[in-house]
């Protein structure tokens, strides 16, 4: 189904790849930064994706998501003053969609009281797989190694 889904930004807006420069300003708003998540997210955008959301005028990067190194997608964030115009749902859309392209089935965690996002991905008929608990005990990369 997600291959097929028609996406159109509103008025405005585009959509495009996040790229290592988005790093910095996703790791500031990001509720799981740790002391490498910067350098964590230059790769996911060098090595995996990540689709954003921006004005067309400014540029300016409003909402996001990334695909992450185990296969999920996840760090899906709108900024505040941006939130309530549909965007975290386009630039889920557009990441599904491409996971579709690439031949891989798309998932997601979401945390147990985030019932925004919840909402979100029941309304694009994602279905609870599992639950689980994350362990992170940190990264060894050095940035000449990414």
């Amino acid at each position: 189904d997600a291959l097929h889904w028609k996406i159109e930004p509103p008025n405005g807006t585009y959509l495009a790849m996040l790229t290592e420069a988005h790093a910095k300003e996703i790791n500031e708003v990001w509720s799981h930064r740790h002391k490498d998540s910067e350098l964590l997210i230059e790769a996911i955008t060098r090595f995996n994706f990540g689709i954003g959301i921006f004005d067309s005028k400014t540029h300016e990067l409003m909402a996001w998501v990334l695909h992450f190194f185990y296969g999920g997608l996840g760090s899906l964030q709108t900024k505040e003053h941006h939130k309530r115009n549909g965007y975290g749902t386009i630039v889920l859309k557009a990441a599904t969609r491409e996971l579709a392209r690439i031949g891989e089935d798309a998932h997601l965690n979401v945390l147990p009281d985030n019932k925004v996002s919840q909402a979100l991905v029941e309304k694009l008929n994602y279905r609870l797989a599992f639950k689980c608990s994350w362990i992170f005990k940190g990264m060894k990369m050095l940035k000449n190694e990414v």
